[in-house]
């Protein structure tokens, strides 16, 4: 779980700088930093801290802490959010307003709203998109929302 929230106008440079002192703060033996290593990098999830600042910590794993602490699950994902941000990306925004695919954005808005049309909108966007194929599996087949649909 993410303990901090990026700035509304993140720089990669500053996240890098980041790393760099988180390293110099394992070299100085921070108890805190070596909590925060545990806490999110998860080669050390178990280490005590006498394990984390014996082990050789490189700069690829202070980045990959930095990126857990903000919620991405790699560095990689963190650099591409700040340099080319997704809809998916927006984290300040709820779940169902971060879906790309326009079909089945439309059958979670009717849903939502308690069209029974919801169903056909729903169908075809599941032929376009993993993510509908899961929602309907999940969802809507769980008993709870069937009304309208043949299983």
């Amino acid at each position: 779980m993410p303990v901090r929230h990026l700035p509304s106008n993140p720089n990669l440079d500053h996240l890098r700088y980041q790393a760099k002192d988180l390293l110099k703060e394992r070299t100085a033996h921070t108890l805190e930093v070596a909590q925060r290593i545990r806490e999110f990098h998860p080669r050390f999830r178990r280490a005590t801290d006498a394990e984390i600042f014996d082990t050789q910590l490189s700069l690829s794993d202070a980045q990959l802490t930095i990126a857990r602490e903000y919620g991405f699950p790699s560095w990689a994902r963190l650099k591409r959010h700040i340099e080319r941000p997704t809809l998916s990306d927006r984290f300040d925004l709820p779940h169902q307003q971060r879906i790309e695919n326009a079909t089945f954005h439309r059958a979670v808005e009717l849903l939502d709203g308690g069209d029974s049309w919801f169903a056909r909108a729903l169908e075809s966007a599941s032929k376009s998109c993993p993510s509908a194929r899961r929602f309907r599996r999940r969802e809507l087949l769980s008993g709870s929302n069937t009304v309208g649909i043949r299983r």
